[in-house]
């Protein structure tokens, strides 16, 4: 509401000290949180697929990261013969 705009900014400013809006998201959102809930997520409906350690508490997702180009190394050789019969070595 933009009528009392100027109060709520003079309040909020007053209490900058008390507002710690890290350790809420921590504490409501945190991977604990969210670790917790995938691994229950996870076990209810993949639990046929999936075999997951059972002292494990949390399941934390990670990204996948592709090696550099560099780092690859690609065998080029064919792996079947000119007649298409045999695997080469």
């Amino acid at each position: 509401n933009m009528s009392d705009f100027r109060s709520s900014v003079a309040k909020l400013v007053s209490r900058l000290d008390s507002y710690s809006p890290r350790s809420y998201v921590e504490l409501h959102y945190g991977t604990k949180n969210a670790g917790t809930k995938l691994r229950e997520f996870v076990e209810e409906r993949f639990s046929d697929r999936v075999s997951l350690p059972t002292r494990s508490k949390l399941l934390i997702p990670s990204e996948h990261i592709e090696p550099p180009n560099d780092k690859i190394i690609l065998d080029e050789r064919p792996l079947f013969d000119t007649d298409g019969q045999g695997v080469l070595e």
